[in-house]
């Protein structure tokens, strides 16, 4: 098992960016800025994607797929339950917070940011 780094994972949430701020603008030009189709489109591509994309057979988000990474339960190396993918999302709200905790991929042995830890999985590479 190859553990997805910090810049791969890097590559992959900003990449996520781009795609989730992109929907949200292209929907306040589609429905009109501060309609409820904006409001429903935010709503989705925030709270929703990355919650239930982990548990797609994708098995992460489309960032994710993009730079060939998944997440994985550190426990059996299978795709995450939905327990794992809430721990993980809540947890994950502590980099909008602070964004110095995601540097722990970068210092930790198997690659994990606070929210791996936190949901006991791992980001790893596809082979």
């Amino acid at each position: 098992m190859q553990y997805a780094g910090f810049w791969v994972r890097a590559g992959a949430l900003l990449t996520d960016c781009v795609i989730t701020v992109g929907l949200h603008l292209s929907s306040a030009l589609i429905f009109g800025g501060g309609s409820p189709g904006v409001l429903c489109t935010a709503v989705l591509v925030y709270l929703f994607y990355p919650l239930f994309m982990p548990l797609t057979n994708l098995q992460g988000t489309i960032g994710k797929a993009v730079f060939r990474i998944r997440i994985v339960s550190s426990e059996n190396g299978q795709p995450i339950t939905f327990r794992q993918a809430v721990i993980r999302y809540f947890a994950a709200w502590v980099h909008i917070i602070s964004r110095l905790f995601y540097l722990t991929v970068a210092f930790s042995e198997k690659k994990q940011a606070v929210h791996d830890f936190a949901a006991k999985t791992y980001v790893i590479k596809k082979t």
